[in-house]
Protein backbone atom coordinates (compact mmCIF):
# COMPACT_ATOMS: atom_id res chain seq x y z
CA UNK A 1 0.00 0.00 0.00
CA UNK A 2 2.87 2.41 0.78
CA UNK A 3 4.41 1.81 -2.65
CA UNK A 4 1.06 2.49 -4.30
CA UNK A 5 0.69 5.79 -2.41
CA UNK A 6 4.20 6.90 -3.36
CA UNK A 7 3.52 6.30 -7.04
CA UNK A 8 0.05 7.84 -6.81
CA UNK A 9 1.56 11.03 -5.38
CA UNK A 10 4.34 10.99 -7.99
CA UNK A 11 1.79 10.52 -10.77
CA UNK A 12 -0.41 13.39 -9.54
CA UNK A 13 2.58 15.70 -9.10
CA UNK A 14 3.96 14.95 -12.58
CA UNK A 15 0.54 15.46 -14.20
CA UNK A 16 0.27 18.78 -12.37
CA UNK A 17 3.75 19.86 -13.49
CA UNK A 18 2.87 19.05 -17.10
CA UNK A 19 -0.35 21.04 -16.87
CA UNK A 20 1.41 24.06 -15.35
CA UNK A 21 4.02 23.80 -18.12
CA UNK A 22 1.30 23.86 -20.80
CA UNK A 23 -0.34 26.90 -19.22
CA UNK A 24 2.96 28.77 -18.84
CA UNK A 25 3.93 27.87 -22.40
CA UNK A 26 0.72 29.23 -23.91
CA UNK A 27 1.03 32.42 -21.85
CA UNK A 28 4.60 32.88 -23.10
CA UNK A 29 5.93 32.76 -19.53
CA UNK A 30 8.27 29.90 -20.31
CA UNK A 31 10.38 29.19 -23.38
CA UNK A 32 9.83 25.59 -24.50
CA UNK A 33 12.89 25.94 -26.76
CA UNK A 34 15.14 26.15 -23.71
CA UNK A 35 17.09 22.88 -23.55
CA UNK A 36 16.95 22.67 -19.75
CA UNK A 37 13.17 23.15 -19.75
CA UNK A 38 12.84 20.45 -22.41
CA UNK A 39 14.96 18.03 -20.36
CA UNK A 40 12.93 18.76 -17.22
CA UNK A 41 9.59 18.29 -18.99
CA UNK A 42 10.77 15.18 -20.86
CA UNK A 43 12.04 13.69 -17.58
CA UNK A 44 8.76 14.65 -15.94
CA UNK A 45 6.83 12.77 -18.64
CA UNK A 46 9.02 9.69 -18.25
CA UNK A 47 8.39 9.77 -14.50
CA UNK A 48 4.70 10.29 -15.12
CA UNK A 49 4.34 7.18 -17.27
CA UNK A 50 6.59 4.98 -15.14
CA UNK A 51 4.65 6.02 -12.04
CA UNK A 52 1.37 5.35 -13.85
CA UNK A 53 2.29 1.81 -14.82
CA UNK A 54 3.62 0.94 -11.37
CA UNK A 55 0.52 2.53 -9.82
CA UNK A 56 -1.79 0.40 -11.96
CA UNK A 57 0.13 -2.78 -11.09
CA UNK A 58 0.19 -1.96 -7.37
CA UNK A 59 -3.43 -0.79 -7.14
CA UNK A 60 -4.92 -2.19 -3.91
CA UNK A 61 -8.47 -1.70 -5.20
CA UNK A 62 -8.60 -4.60 -7.65
CA UNK A 63 -11.83 -5.12 -9.57
CA UNK A 64 -12.99 -8.44 -10.88
CA UNK A 65 -13.28 -8.18 -14.66
CA UNK A 66 -13.95 -10.91 -17.18
CA UNK A 67 -11.00 -12.12 -19.20
CA UNK A 68 -12.60 -10.54 -22.27
CA UNK A 69 -12.57 -7.07 -20.70
CA UNK A 70 -9.10 -7.63 -19.27
CA UNK A 71 -7.68 -8.56 -22.68
CA UNK A 72 -9.64 -5.75 -24.34
CA UNK A 73 -7.68 -3.49 -21.98
CA UNK A 74 -4.46 -5.01 -23.28
CA UNK A 75 -5.60 -4.35 -26.84
CA UNK A 76 -6.50 -0.74 -25.97
CA UNK A 77 -3.06 -0.29 -24.42
CA UNK A 78 -1.34 -1.72 -27.53
CA UNK A 79 -3.47 0.54 -29.74
CA UNK A 80 -2.22 3.50 -27.70
CA UNK A 81 1.35 2.30 -28.17
CA UNK A 82 0.87 2.10 -31.95
CA UNK A 83 -0.72 5.59 -32.01
CA UNK A 84 2.19 6.97 -30.02
CA UNK A 85 4.81 5.39 -32.31
CA UNK A 86 3.02 6.52 -35.49
CA UNK A 87 2.68 10.08 -34.26
CA UNK A 88 6.25 10.25 -32.98
CA UNK A 89 7.56 8.85 -36.28
CA UNK A 90 5.64 11.52 -38.19
CA UNK A 91 6.54 14.45 -35.93
CA UNK A 92 10.07 13.22 -35.20
CA UNK A 93 9.90 15.00 -31.82
CA UNK A 94 7.95 15.21 -28.57
CA UNK A 95 7.69 18.98 -28.21
CA UNK A 96 8.08 22.26 -30.03
CA UNK A 97 7.38 21.36 -33.64
CA UNK A 98 7.83 24.43 -35.86
CA UNK A 99 7.08 23.20 -39.36
CA UNK A 100 3.98 23.25 -41.49
CA UNK A 101 0.73 21.79 -40.19
CA UNK A 102 1.01 18.02 -40.50
CA UNK A 103 -2.15 16.55 -42.01
CA UNK A 104 -0.96 13.23 -43.39
CA UNK A 105 -0.15 9.86 -41.89
CA UNK A 106 -1.93 9.35 -38.56
CA UNK A 107 -2.58 13.11 -38.51
CA UNK A 108 -4.95 12.67 -41.45
CA UNK A 109 -7.40 11.12 -38.99
CA UNK A 110 -6.39 12.43 -35.54
CA UNK A 111 -5.21 15.90 -34.50
CA UNK A 112 -3.63 14.71 -31.25
CA UNK A 113 -2.70 11.04 -31.53
CA UNK A 114 -0.12 11.28 -28.72
CA UNK A 115 -2.67 12.60 -26.26
CA UNK A 116 -5.15 9.92 -27.33
CA UNK A 117 -2.36 7.35 -26.96
CA UNK A 118 -1.81 8.50 -23.36
CA UNK A 119 -5.51 8.08 -22.60
CA UNK A 120 -5.48 4.62 -24.20
CA UNK A 121 -2.38 3.66 -22.15
CA UNK A 122 -4.11 4.62 -18.94
CA UNK A 123 -7.43 2.99 -19.77
CA UNK A 124 -5.85 -0.14 -21.21
CA UNK A 125 -3.41 -0.71 -18.35
CA UNK A 126 -6.17 -0.09 -15.78
CA UNK A 127 -8.45 -2.65 -17.39
CA UNK A 128 -5.69 -5.18 -18.03
CA UNK A 129 -4.44 -4.94 -14.43
CA UNK A 130 -8.02 -4.86 -13.11
CA UNK A 131 -7.13 -1.70 -11.19
CA UNK A 132 -10.17 0.05 -9.78
CA UNK A 133 -8.45 3.11 -8.37
CA UNK A 134 -6.32 3.52 -11.52
CA UNK A 135 -9.51 3.32 -13.58
CA UNK A 136 -10.95 6.19 -11.53
CA UNK A 137 -7.71 8.14 -11.96
CA UNK A 138 -7.92 7.48 -15.72
CA UNK A 139 -11.07 9.60 -15.83
CA UNK A 140 -9.44 12.44 -13.89
CA UNK A 141 -6.16 12.33 -15.83
CA UNK A 142 -8.01 12.07 -19.16
CA UNK A 143 -9.77 15.33 -18.33
CA UNK A 144 -6.34 16.78 -17.62
CA UNK A 145 -5.03 15.57 -21.00
CA UNK A 146 -8.06 17.08 -22.73
CA UNK A 147 -7.13 20.37 -21.05
CA UNK A 148 -3.61 20.03 -22.53
CA UNK A 149 -5.24 19.42 -25.92
CA UNK A 150 -7.50 22.48 -25.64
CA UNK A 151 -4.57 24.68 -24.61
CA UNK A 152 -2.52 23.44 -27.56
CA UNK A 153 -5.41 23.86 -30.00
CA UNK A 154 -5.92 27.48 -28.98
CA UNK A 155 -2.31 28.11 -29.98
CA UNK A 156 -2.58 26.10 -33.19
CA UNK A 157 -5.63 28.14 -34.24
CA UNK A 158 -3.47 31.27 -33.96
CA UNK A 159 -0.50 29.71 -35.75
CA UNK A 160 -2.15 27.98 -38.72
CA UNK A 161 -4.84 29.73 -40.76
CA UNK A 162 -6.16 26.37 -42.01
CA UNK A 163 -6.32 24.74 -38.56
CA UNK A 164 -10.08 25.32 -38.13
CA UNK A 165 -10.72 23.52 -41.42
CA UNK A 166 -8.39 20.70 -40.32
CA UNK A 167 -10.31 20.44 -37.03
CA UNK A 168 -13.55 19.95 -38.95
CA UNK A 169 -12.07 17.04 -40.94
CA UNK A 170 -10.40 15.12 -38.11
CA UNK A 171 -11.15 13.62 -34.73
CA UNK A 172 -9.72 14.32 -31.28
Amino acid sequence: MKLFLVFLILCVVTHTIRTVYEILKIRNKINPENRIIFIVIFSNMVLLWISWFILSFQDPMKINLTNGIKYLGGLIFLTGLVLFILSLAKLKRFENYHGDLITDGIYKFLRHPMYLAFIFWMLGSSLFNQSGFALLMTVIFSINIIIWKKIEESQLLKTFTNYKEYMNKTYF
